[in-house]
């Protein structure tokens, strides 16, 4: 009898989740087909919770502590199972622990441009990024809206419906709020509250709660920012004497670089022509918002924000008990080391099921330099 047979014919006495990472959000503890001992040991820890299911029914819950599984303790499965007074056999049911700390740091961002009414320059095209953090609000309503028998649940699973939700809801906010774009970096955080409270309504449908949500960047299009730019250097030159000492400037290094003396004169002449114009068409405003806002551009390629691709993450199935998360290179390290064999089980996100090594074709066992003879 082999060493995972052995373990697959006993019971379950002992029921925990250790392996809370930040990247998982549900884990079935995994029993096989093995029975729950009566009286088994279950253990939630700080920022965990557990639920109990019965033949897909959500039976009884645990909050962080130390639980023998007994009647007195499961009364709901009690009554699924029609459980009579002092009963104490093995049972079946499916264990699954909810990670109920933050997840923080979950970028959001528009993929497209969105098109903005301005008061001040029309109509205008804006992108916009930033984070926020989850968490689960209700485990009973994320276990059936989405986790069902998926037994690794993780955050990469939900987080592009948040993030879609987001942006998709950032323009109808940003319209409510009806604010020039020139005075918007002043309001990111109260634009943000709203976003908030608008996608939490969709989020709260999935047992999750957003913790919090910021606006990292707003960014304005080219013609705009080219304006303002236009306009802080008006504002830095001035008029009168500042002005004509520009031109000037202007005149003389354009007859330097191109030698020809009437040419480098009408350039500067329309130079000082041009920004007196621009100099009085500022003036004539009533209002000035901001002359010295300057907002950086968000990273992109072939228009979309960059993403960097993430690595494969393993676990392996070693005396019963998972392990991981791993990468390749960790993989090969004990194979080489012997800590594990080929026959070892091994599973990543995507499998259907745990295979061994040499049948998951995930490791190229030929690598491998062959054993010592004795």
């Amino acid at each position: 009898m082999g060493i995972f047979n052995f373990f697959s014919s006993q019971f379950v006495d002992i029921i925990d989740w250790t392996q809370a990472d930040s990247e998982t959000m549900v884990y079935r503890f995994p029993r096989y087909n093995n029975e729950i001992k009566y009286g088994a040991k279950l253990t939630v820890r700080e920022g965990q919770q557990a639920i109990l299911v019965n033949e897909g029914k959500i039976a009884d819950v645990f909050p962080p502590g130390i639980y023998e599984l007994k009647t007195a303790n499961l009364p709901i499965l009690s009554s699924l199972q029609n459980w009579q007074h002092g009963f104490e056999s093995p049972f079946k049911a499916e264990v699954y622990f909810f990670n109920n700390t933050n997840f923080l740091n979950q970028k959001w961002g528009t993929k497209q441009p969105i098109t903005l009414a301005d008061k001040k320059f029309g109509m205008v095209r804006l992108r916009a990024f930033g984070s926020y953090t989850l968490r689960i609000q209700s485990p009973k309503t994320l276990l059936k809206k989405l986790v069902g028998t998926d037994g690794n649940f993780e955050i990469n699973e939900v987080n592009e419906q948040i993030t879609n939700s987001i942006a998709s809801r950032f323009p109808e906010v940003l319209a409510k709020h009806n604010t020039s774009i020139l005075d918007l970096p002043v309001y990111y955080r109260e634009i943000s509250e709203a976003l908030k409270q608008t996608v939490q309504a969709e989020a709260t449908q999935y047992g999750l709660e957003i913790g919090d949500l910021f606006i990292e960047n707003i960014s304005l299009p080219e013609s705009v920012q080219k304006i303002l730019d236009d306009k802080t250097g008006m504002n830095i030159i001035g008029d009168g004497e500042e002005l004509n000492q520009y031109t000037r400037y202007q005149t003389a290094k354009g007859m330097e670089n191109s030698g020809t003396g009437s040419e480098a004169a009408s350039a500067g002449i329309g130079m000082a022509i041009g920004m007196e114009v621009a100099k009085q068409m500022a003036n004539n405003q009533t209002t000035t918002a901001s002359n010295n806002q300057q907002t950086p551009v968000e990273p992109e390629i072939d228009g979309h924000p960059a993403v960097q691709p993430s690595p494969k993450i393993y676990y392996l199935m070693q005396m019963g008990e998972r392990k991981g998360p791993m990468s390749i290179n960790e993989i090969y390290t004990q194979l080489i080391s012997g800590k594990i064999t080929p026959e070892t089980l091994i599973w990543k996100k995507g499998m259907s099921k745990w295979l061994s090594i040499a049948d998951s074709g995930e490791v190229d066992l030929s690598e491998l330099p062959p054993p010592l003879e004795k």
